[in-house]
């Protein structure tokens, strides 16, 4: 039976589960990263509120003591953020910075978006198009590296997050012949700048996409 490990909490009947045990795999999943909200403040005269994750959307809705502002649109990096919203987005980009972006500014150009963020996050939207709208970045949540975990020998080592990939590199080094995944293309050159260039990337930043590329090992 081939080994995999995925840098996610998986949930219950999770799609990656229900995809790659069937067919023989036995899978650890633990996320590598520990979440603790912050207190924020954001203008409710603004046009947007952009968020890049589940967990940004998490920690906002639980610290936003003054609601959404009326009449707000809910705009999300992909799919899965959308998911996560309270109801249903006005903008889901394809989970890629750049496309995203472009998407994005056809929306909201000269428009006020706030940002809810983690402390440490890449900030690829707001930078992308800086200048072409503006931006309110809010900090809601900081996600720091777990300082205990154990994840044993794979076969397949799935990345979630540049901060996951950064975590695992730090504790251990890459088995031979070991196989590396990405979920997208910023994990993906995390990885490279540890030194990692043999990357398989998903075609699509869903549990059922990492699947399917983990099946074709």
């Amino acid at each position: 039976m081939k080994r995999v490990f995925i840098s996610r909490d998986l949930k219950e009947g999770s799609a990656f589960r229900q995809i790659l045990e069937p067919s023989a795999w036995e899978v650890y999943d633990e996320s590598l990263i520990q979440f603790e909200a912050l207190a924020f403040e954001y203008d409710l005269e603004s046009d947007w509120i952009f968020f890049y994750s589940r967990n940004a959307v998490h920690f906002f809705f639980e610290g936003a003591v003054k609601g959404m502002p009326a009449g707000v649109q809910l705009g999300c990096m992909g799919e899965s953020t959308a998911q996560a919203l309270p109801r249903p987005a006005d903008f889901i980009g394809n989970g890629e910075a750049a496309a995203t972006a472009a998407a994005f500014l056809a929306k909201a150009k000269g428009q006020k978006v706030v940002f809810p963020r983690a402390k440490n996050s890449k900030k690829s939207i707001q930078l992308l198009l800086e200048g072409q709208i503006v931006v309110e970045d809010v900090v809601v949540y900081e996600n720091k590296p777990k300082a205990e975990f154990s994840v044993p020998d794979v076969d397949v080592l799935v990345f979630t997050s540049p901060l996951n990939a950064q975590t695992y590199f730090q504790k251990y080094t890459r088995i031979t012949d070991q196989k590396v995944v990405a979920i997208g293309q910023t994990t993906a050159a995390a990885l490279r700048q540890m030194g990692i260039h043999e990357i398989s990337i998903a075609s699509k930043p869903y549990e059922e996409d990492l699947a399917k590329v983990v099946c074709n090992f």
